[in-house]
């Protein structure tokens, strides 16, 4: 072997170990992204259960207030009721995504 085709094969390696770094450091930084993307939306779904929550149980109570009302308050209530099952239809569909 040469001593021009070591140095040659010697070059090459310190480029592939350059290239290895470099593709290392970007993976690294993308986990950290992903990483850090995770706990938000981890966060966001923990505030979607919670309101979820409040509203099924507002939910309840409407219900308990409707069946103790008639006419147009019932109608109003029955609105209302609409409006919250929306709501909780949305923050299903969220949580589901």
């Amino acid at each position: 072997m040469n001593k021009t085709s070591s140095t040659e094969i010697i070059d090459t390696l310190v480029n592939k170990i350059e290239q290895l770094k470099a593709l290392y450091k970007k993976e690294k930084s993308e986990k950290q992204r992903l990483l850090n993307e995770k706990k938000k939306l981890q966060s966001e779904l923990e505030d979607l259960d919670k309101r979820n929550k409040e509203l099924k149980d507002e939910n309840e109570k409407i219900k308990f207030a409707n069946s103790l009302i008639s006419g147009e308050e019932k109608a109003n209530a029955k609105r209302k009721i609409t409006n919250i099952v929306r709501e909780i239809d949305k923050c299903i569909s969220l949580l589901n995504k």
